[in-house]
């Protein structure tokens, strides 16, 4: 039996423009900003990793990670069903969509290498859910406010979290009418338990 899946791309590609995804009420991050975070991943054919609020970052790791899973945990209705018709419209079958880290929802899934976590007040709880099913996780988190930056080396050191890296991205582009588009200044705190 040979199966034909026209929406579907094996060969591995960072940086998918925004347009191409379903818009909902999920705003993704710049492609370029996402090529970054994508080699920060390093993701591998079977990995599994697990993405909080992180939509177009599952697609992208879901392509490369074709033998693996990818765990997207949403935790809004609208963010749920944009990642849902990302996941038919791109074809990638290897992505499990749950709306927390508890073990009730984890359980069952191949258990994570690394979390990808946009922050926000659940955060601390997400890293110890993720730490309870993986001492050794490693962790990327995405963060634009600078309170959360100040407060991950606290949060970091009660969970044995190790810091590795951190590091702000920038991008400066123009349109074709050489007009500046702006786009957020992440920064991602890489650490490991």
């Amino acid at each position: 039996l040979f199966v034909v899946n026209e929406n579907t791309r094996e060969a591995p590609r960072m940086g998918i423009r925004n347009e191409v995804f379903s818009q909902g009420s999920v705003r993704y991050v710049g492609k370029e900003i996402r090529a970054v975070i994508m080699n920060l991943l390093n993701v591998d054919s079977h990995d599994a990793i697990a993405i909080v609020s992180g939509e177009s970052i599952v697609i992208e790791s879901a392509i490369i990670a074709s033998e693996g899973t990818i765990i997207a945990v949403e935790t809004d209705e609208g963010s749920k069903r944009a990642m849902s018709e990302n996941v038919e419209k791109f074809g990638v079958h290897n992505v499990a969509i749950v709306t927390d880290t508890s073990a009730e929802q984890l359980g069952g899934l191949p258990v994570p290498r690394l979390a990808f976590i946009v922050a926000s007040p659940q955060m601390e709880q997400q890293l110890a859910d993720f730490l309870k099913i993986n001492p050794h996780m490693q962790f990327v988190i995405y963060t634009l406010e600078l309170d959360t930056l100040a407060d991950i080396r606290t949060i970091f050191d009660h969970h044995g979290i190790k810091r590795t890296e951190t590091l702000q991205i920038s991008v400066s582009k123009t349109d074709r009418n050489s007009i500046f588009v702006a786009q957020p200044s992440p920064w991602l705190i890489s650490g490991e338990a």
